[in-house]
């Protein structure tokens, strides 16, 4: 079975990389698929290899489309739920098992290396949290807590419990975290997940 590439669009910070056509084609990342629609980073995608002599499910992306970033909220560091971000639609609306947000932070936080646990990150984790760990929608600044749909505002992707999600004011960070950047909040992450494709 022959390497399957896969053509997502690009994220925010990968629509800004200046790459001629050559570098296009040729600048991919490899995913393996692991189970349930996750995926991890396999390496750097060769050109130089014919696709069908890489094995199976192994896919290719471009590196515009998984260019983005983690930011690190520290301890101390003032948060803000985000108005109405429930309705901030899955990252593919067509994925036949939506996955909640706070799973594809897991899928970031695995592909990136980082070793965060999933817990309540706000206030003091473990001391009044109830119910669920969700993925929470948070901003640094109170002017935002109500972003304008398709705008590229700093929308991150927090663990936080059901009681903490549902705050309406400040909140504190209790313990560092690797927040994922959304790419363009209501619209979509840059984690890849092209499972639909099949």
């Amino acid at each position: 079975m022959a390497l399957k590439h896969i053509n997502p669009n690009p994220s925010l910070m990968g629509a800004q990389l200046e790459l001629n056509d050559e570098q296009k084609e040729n600048c991919k990342v490899l995913y393996k698929h692991i189970k349930n629609g996750l995926h991890e980073f396999a390496g750097i995608y060769n050109p130089d290899i014919p696709d069908e002599k890489y094995p199976d499910g192994i896919i290719a992306l471009p590196i515009t489309s998984v260019y983005n970033s983690m930011q690190l909220l520290t301890k101390g560091q003032v948060v803000y739920n985000v108005i109405e971000s429930t309705k901030d639609p899955w990252y593919n609306k067509d994925y036949r098992n939506h996955k909640p947000w706070v799973a594809i932070w897991e899928g970031k936080i695995a592909k990136e290396g980082y070793y965060d646990e999933k817990e309540c990150y706000v206030n003091g984790s473990g001391k009044g949290c109830n119910g669920i760990i969700i993925g929470g929608h948070v901003v640094l600044d109170k002017s935002d807590i109500k972003p304008d749909k398709g705008i590229n505002e700093l929308v991150y992707i927090v663990p936080i419990c059901n009681s903490h999600n549902h705050r309406t004011h400040a909140m504190t960070i209790c313990k560092d975290v690797h927040a994922m950047l959304m790419d363009k909040y209501f619209q979509s992450t840059d984690y890849p997940d092209p499972d639909d494709e099949k």
